[in-house]
């Protein structure tokens, strides 16, 4: 056998038996190390080592395989720039300023039969009168996000304030921003609700009441939501303001979203995890305003917990979601129901159900939200989150709500397709694909004791409007994602052809080194035959085995033998 045999076949076996247990190996924990790709650089560098010194042992004999773990490397460590927080980071620019179109849809309800419900009205005819309210909108108007004031914290966190600003878009609106609006005095009820432990403040506030406040109000549908307005309760309290230190109302025009458009302040201060140190705490909250626990509400309901929902970790292996909402100073807890398909690319769909808003009869740790009020299950107390109104959220029309407060008014029509709350996220690298955040506010209109202006009003919960925060992935950043997912894939399948390919050339080894046995064995026959005489040799000579000086002797032929043959044949001639 030459050397080149010799090479070939210690080629051969030599890349079979370390293609083969090597792709083997990477193949079965692949979805493991690509989960560790994305979470820690430390093991990205260690794989891009691993694979560079793999393609220049491999270069010459693999080039097309090295090709495609180039490729993939590349796209990993592009995805795990996208996922880890960071001002590197490919994921920074779109966290800092938000790309993604969203939009925040308005519906404010009319109050249609709201100026029957003042003191003038007999308690009898409101006992059996029930609020109607028609459905305006939607108002929409396209929503813009900004962090500034940015700090990078040793903890892996980053601290920071966001600027919200809204801008109407009429051809996406039904009504315009002029569109008259009956519906409550949210300012009357807010200084009645904050004065109802207080009997002489109780008094004092229904003096003011009654000169200058009414049940109900009639404005513009932008001075309701963005504009505000101006109102002489407002006003009045205010020159009383070393006097009344219960109510403190710290606007100077009310509107649902005045004063907080374009302001940094208003939202509170952030403080979140970046994930560089743990994929799996990407965009979750730390703290808000400095606590870890919120004092609005009591116990675990108080946690500052979840994702703001801009920047999510991975949810593929969760079963919950958590959302931080500064609207109402803590979290909801959102349930995966399913799957959707958008755009070419599933997501898991979490969606909010009855036991965010349950008062602990349904959901017992629900109970630490029923703060100083005893409602039915269905509405949310925030009103220590807002300046002590008696402001409720609910789902939009009472949805998932107990049928009381349905019963209670009319004009409500709840709908899972149009009133549910839900958020899809692709599982594998976090990117929030749908959103519908959708919540109501209500205040509770009832009767406060020394509050001429409520004392024959019924106790119901009126709502005032339900908005839904709208946001779906940019068909810009589709093939970005799909591509990102493509390289698990791919990665699988390029570990399996390696082992393939192991196997190939332990089998191409196996056939070189039978083939070249084979040979061996033919060259030795021939060789064997060319020193070996002739059988008819070997029958005419008995003594075979004698020296060859014999053997030579005894072949040659006697003179006895010659004239025994000579005389045979002049006989016969």
């Amino acid at each position: 056998m030459t050397l080149s045999v010799y090479a070939q076949r210690a080629w051969l076996f030599g890349c079979g038996l370390v293609l083969f247990p090597l792709g083997v190996a990477l193949a079965g924990c692949w979805a493991l190390i690509f989960s560790k790709i994305l979470s820690s650089y430390d093991m990205i560098l260690f794989i891009v080592v691993l694979l560079g010194v793999y393609w220049f042992i491999f270069s010459k004999i693999l080039s097309s395989v090295s090709t495609i773990l180039d490729i993939l490397v590349l796209v990993c460590l592009d995805y795990s720039n996208q996922l880890g927080l960071t001002p590197q980071s490919t994921s920074y620019d779109m966290w800092k300023e938000t790309p993604v179109p969203m939009y925040m849809e308005f519906y404010l309800f009319n109050w249609t039969n709201g100026y029957i419900f003042n003191s003038s009205t007999e308690k009898a005819t409101l006992a059996r009168t029930k609020p109607h309210f028609e459905q305006l909108g939607p108002y929409v108007f396209r929503e813009h996000h900004v962090r500034v004031n940015l700090t990078w914290n040793n903890n892996a966190t980053v601290t920071f304030r966001q600027i919200r600003t809204w801008k109407f878009v009429p051809e996406r609106s039904n009504g315009t921003l002029s569109d008259n609006v009956t519906t409550i005095n949210t300012i009357a009820l807010a200084a009645s609700y904050m004065a109802r432990d207080k009997p002489m403040l109780r008094i004092f506030i229904s003096g003011i009441l009654e000169g200058l406040g009414s049940v109900v109000v009639t404005k513009t549908s932008g001075q309701l939501l963005l504009e505000g307005y101006e109102d002489p309760i407002l006003d009045t309290l205010k020159n009383f303001r070393s006097l009344l230190k219960n109510i403190n109302i710290p606007f100077t025009k009310f509107g649902w979203f005045a004063e907080r458009n374009n302001s940094a302040s208003y939202d509170g201060l952030f403080n979140m995890y970046t994930g560089t140190d743990d994929l799996s705490k990407l965009g979750m909250m730390y703290s808000w305003n400095y606590e870890h626990q919120s004092h609005y509400y009591e116990e675990s309901c108080g946690l500052v917990r979840g994702t703001t929902g801009e920047i999510c970790a991975p949810v593929k292996d969760m079963a919950t979601l958590d959302l931080f909402s500064s609207d109402i100073c803590g979290s909801v807890t959102l349930k995966k129901v399913g799957e959707l398909e958008m755009m070419g690319i599933t997501g898991n769909k979490f969606e909010a159900d009855a036991s965010i808003f349950d008062n602990g009869t349904l959901y017992p740790s629900q109970a630490c939200y029923t703060t100083g009020e005893s409602v039915y299950s269905g509405v949310m107390n925030i009103s220590t989150c807002k300046w002590g109104a008696p402001a409720f959220i609910s789902y939009p029309h009472f949805y998932l709500a107990d049928s009381s407060y349905l019963d209670a008014v009319e004009g409500l029509s709840p709908s899972g397709k149009d009133h549910s709350f839900y958020f899809v996220v692709e599982p594998e690298m976090g990117v929030p694909l749908q959103v519908r955040a959708r919540m109501q506010i209500n205040i509770l209109l009832q009767p406060i004791s020394d509050i001429t202006l409520l004392k024959n009003v019924p106790r119901v919960f009126i709502p005032c409007m339900w908005f839904s925060q709208n946001a779906d992935l940019d068909q810009s950043l589709a093939p970005t994602v799909k591509n990102t997912l493509l390289a698990k894939w791919v990665g699988s399948a390029t570990l399996f052809g390696l082992s393939a390919l192991g196997v190939l050339f332990l089998i191409i080894g196996l056939i070189v080194t039978v083939r070249e046995n084979w040979r061996d064995e033919d060259t030795d026959t021939l060789v064997n035959t060319d020193s070996t005489p002739p059988a008819s040799r070997v029958k005419n000579s008995p003594q075979s085995d004698a020296s060859p000086l014999m053997t030579r002797q005894d072949s040659s032929p006697r003179s006895s033998d010659l004239g025994t043959e000579q005389r045979a044949r002049d006989g016969t001639s």
